[in-house]
Formats: structure tokens, sequence, C-alpha cells
């Protein structure tokens, strides 16, 4: 893997390279095509995530859970006025 930094080339030799940037990140058109193995799960749900800017209901993890589906608030760490709220 090569990369500049502060204006230097730098170049790191390994065997294997991680990109944990999600299907549409950028590590993914850095490897050639037939070098990429993809391993996928599917599940029989769909999630729906919303990050609001919004203050948090609550400092704790809230989640609800019935016969028709789950639901779950978090303070979103990153910023200190943003909610994630997923609900399946």
């Amino acid at each position: 893997m090569r990369y500049v930094k502060d204006g230097a080339s730098h170049e790191i030799e390994c065997d294997f390279i991680a990109g944990c940037d999600g299907y549409h990140g950028v590590s993914r058109a850095s490897v050639p095509q037939q070098a990429i193995t993809n391993f996928e799960r599917v599940y029989p749900i769909g999630w729906l995530g919303l990050l609001s800017d919004t203050p948090p209901v609550s400092e704790e993890l809230i989640y609800a859970k019935t016969e028709r589906g789950f639901a779950l608030s978090q303070h979103a760490f990153a910023r200190a006025a943003a909610t994630t709220c997923r609900c399946r």
C-alpha cells in the first residue's frame, strides 16, 4: 500500500488489507475486482435509522421489543446534540 503524508511517500508491504469503510467506500475501488471476495449475511428484517440534530431523550440506551418489532434510541456521542433512532 502506498500513501503520501506530509509530502513524503510511504509504502507498507502486507499480506492482507481490510477495507472496512462499507460497500460504497473508497477502498473497494482500490482493489482489483478478481481479488475481491464478498461475504454477506442477509437477515429477514430491515432497519430504518435516523440521526436527528436534537438533544438526547436520555443519556441511557432506550429500547422496546414487542410482537410488532423492535425500537432503539441512543445518544450519538460524536455530536453533543445528536440522537440515533433505529426501528425494525
